[in-house]
């Protein structure tokens, strides 16, 4: 017999984050300086999530999406 999944309830916040007037600032800059800030950027937001629990979900872009209280539920 399989394994059954069960459902739960948890609260789950959702962070989604990007780079204002991203546009702005690539018009401005050479390609190689612009993957250097993008790279500096989310290495810092990676591991700003992971120090609070959080979880990457994925990078858009500019962006990425976060996840706090999934997969473990935390208190804080």
């Amino acid at each position: 017999m399989k394994d059954q999944q069960t459902a739960e309830r948890r609260q789950v916040a959702i962070l989604n984050a990007d780079i204002v007037n991203s546009t702005e600032l690539v018009d401005q800059l050479d390609p190689e300086e612009i993957m250097g800030i993008m790279q500096r950027y989310f290495d810092s937001c990676r591991s700003i999530v992971e120090e609070s629990h959080g979880v990457l979900a994925g990078f858009t872009g500019d962006g990425f999406e976060a996840y706090f209280g999934y997969p473990l539920a935390r208190e804080d």
